[in-house]
């Protein structure tokens, strides 16, 4: 990054949002672990340009604080406008079993492990690097129904 960032809630919170529908899904039982939900957050890549992004990065490495998770994206899909730093769903804030104070949301790619929660850390790499379960064999590009 050219221009690391630290971020408070408030500072994330009044950066310019964005409210989409998403069906988040577990790749372990798709048709009984799922839901519908209405998620508000900040494009990843707002936060992403905002930090300078350097040349040859190719993946974003999500930490999740709450127990030392990691998960991993392409930057190809962190730089698309609906790939969410979220603090909302269906209207109101994340609940602490939810994610709060922020989770990433990834439309149409497997939510329990792409959908990274207590989000505290976003780092950007030109290595390969593999994420708790895409180290494990889980697909790196999590795509939901060929999307």
């Amino acid at each position: 990054m050219n221009n690391p960032l630290s971020l408070t809630y408030p500072e994330l919170t009044s950066m310019p949002t964005k409210t989409i529908l998403d069906t988040i899904q577990c790749v372990s039982d798709p048709y009984f672990l799922r839901a519908v939900v209405e998620w508000t957050g900040v494009p990843l890549k707002y936060v992403l340009n905002l930090a300078g992004i350097q040349s040859g990065a190719t993946k974003v490495i999500l930490y999740g604080g709450a127990d030392g998770y990691t998960s991993d994206l392409p930057l190809w899909k962190a730089m698309e406008d609906d790939t969410l730093i979220a603090f909302m769903a269906d209207g109101q804030p994340l609940l602490r079993t939810h994610g709060y104070p922020v989770r990433l949301v990834v439309p149409r790619w497997w939510g329990g492990y792409k959908y990274v929660k207590w989000l505290v850390k976003i780092t950007v790499s030109n290595e390969n690097y593999l994420g708790y379960w895409e180290s494990r064999g889980y697909p790196d590009v999590a795509r939901k129904n060929g999307d």
